[in-house]
């Protein structure tokens, strides 16, 4: 039996999610648990998640800080390990291979935060951006 237009649009956001649009039709469609759905469950789960993480980095921050110093550096510039990470993967210099461009890119943005946390406090994007909103702050340029 071949199925419906409702189990088609059902088929289709369990296997590819919602993206935040959570459909009108149905009360229902607030309790599914599916990928990017901005439903209660999904928030609960990624807000649950990300403590459970923080707590996790937290205790082993206390067990030995030097060991997690490169993600502490790659935390530092997150703004220009993305715009780093866009153009990589704008200019297909990455393998195809998804398991393989991951450990390139993961291994590459701690070595690369590592090696500039030795020389300098924060990013490049991110000093960038520090010194314009310092003098916009200072009331040095006027905003339109």
């Amino acid at each position: 039996m071949a199925a419906t237009r409702p189990q088609q649009v059902i088929a289709l956001t369990q296997r590819h999610g919602q993206f935040g649009n959570t459909p009108t039709g149905s009360w229902w469609w607030l309790a599914v648990d599916v990928p990017h759905a901005s439903t209660t469950p999904g928030l609960l789960h990624t807000t649950g998640v990300a403590l459970a993480v923080i707590g996790a980095f937290l205790l082993l921050h206390k067990a030995g800080g030097r060991v997690l110093a490169p993600l502490a550096a790659a935390g530092s510039m997150t703004l220009t390990l993305y715009v780093v990470h866009v153009i990589a993967l704008a200019t297909k210099l990455l393998p195809r291979d998804p398991e393989t461009s991951w450990v390139i890119q993961v291994i590459a943005a701690l070595l690369i935060a590592t090696l500039w946390r030795r020389r300098f406090a924060r990013g490049p994007l991110e000093a960038a951006i520090a010194a314009i909103s310092g003098t916009v702050r200072r009331g040095r340029i006027q905003a339109p």
